[in-house]
């Protein structure tokens, strides 16, 4: 298998529980037989703050944040993500794709901070 899983703690929520059941079962759908690794971190802490899910590839680190939402909503890069009946997306005054965007930077951090330990980022 190419899609190998590890997990910093349970899932809180029973929606994030689902969401990661179902995440899970389409990436090893989708990339199950192929030969590329494919790592899944799931419930992790970088620098004080809570990563829902990282996909680790070759060439990419992909965050996730899981958000429960039954309802449309509207979406902006540095607004409020808003449903038709006031419910706001998000957490600590944070859009997910703010939130994700401030995953990233902390990957950034943690692999220049320690580029001395990885030959390939030499």
């Amino acid at each position: 298998m190419t899609v190998e899983v590890w997990m910093g703690k349970n899932f809180d929520t029973s929606y994030e529980r689902e969401a990661v059941g179902k995440f899970l079962d389409d990436m090893e759908f989708r990339f199950g037989n192929e030969e590329k690794l494919h790592l899944v971190l799931m419930d992790y802490y970088i620098e004080n703050r809570q990563i829902d899910l990282t996909v680790l590839k070759k060439d990419a680190i992909i965050p996730i944040e899981l958000k429960e939402c039954h309802e449309q909503f509207t979406a902006s890069d540095n607004g409020d993500w808003s449903t038709p009946s006031g419910h706001i997306v998000g957490s600590q005054d944070r859009n997910p794709f703010q939130q994700v965007q401030e995953y990233r930077i902390k990957w950034f951090n943690l692999l220049k901070g320690n580029k001395h330990k990885f030959r390939c980022l030499e």
